[in-house]
């Protein structure tokens, strides 16, 4: 790489990745993790009762994507949220608590992101067009054809 090294990478919470990070980047790149791979595991960590209930989605989400809070305020309302739903021996949220610094705004408001973090990558946005209409059981003949015969091949850039 010439010398030059990654300032940030943002994955999800593979642990060789994130030793592969340490191992060969250690002190010179900012490892980070994906709020939307986190997010999207929630219903099925949490249960999806809690995670339907409105006000409990609007006060963590409020929590977790907001860049313009502290990360004092942070920890209190985190806290706050897990003692109302009756989530605080939860041991995937407490897990999430422990590494918040790796992927909650708050503590790395310094960093200029381009908006990474709060949006995802132009690859999720693929797999999501791509879900629509395949499957891994389809011929290539079968998956072109599905692809052009795709109203939203033609608006996809």
């Amino acid at each position: 790489m010439g010398g030059c090294y990654p300032v940030t990478i943002i994955t999800d919470q593979c642990l060789g990745i994130k030793a592969g990070i340490e191992n060969d980047f250690s002190g010179k790149t900012q490892h980070w993790y994906c709020m939307w791979h986190i997010m999207k595991k929630m219903p099925e960590k949490v249960g999806s009762a809690i995670y339907r209930d409105t006000e409990f989605l609007k006060e963590i989400t409020s929590i977790i994507w907001g860049d313009d809070i502290e990360p004092s305020e942070f920890e209190s309302r985190w806290c706050s949220i897990l003692e109302t739903y009756e989530l605080s021996d939860h041991e995937w949220l407490n897990q999430l608590y422990e590494m918040c610094e790796c992927w909650i705004p708050a503590y790395f408001r310094d960093t200029y992101l381009g908006g990474t973090m709060r949006t995802t990558s132009r690859s999720k946005s693929e797999n999501s067009f791509f879900e629509n209409f395949t499957n891994p059981h389809l011929s290539l003949v079968e998956f072109w054809m599905r692809y052009c015969d795709n109203p939203d091949f033609y608006n996809f850039n």
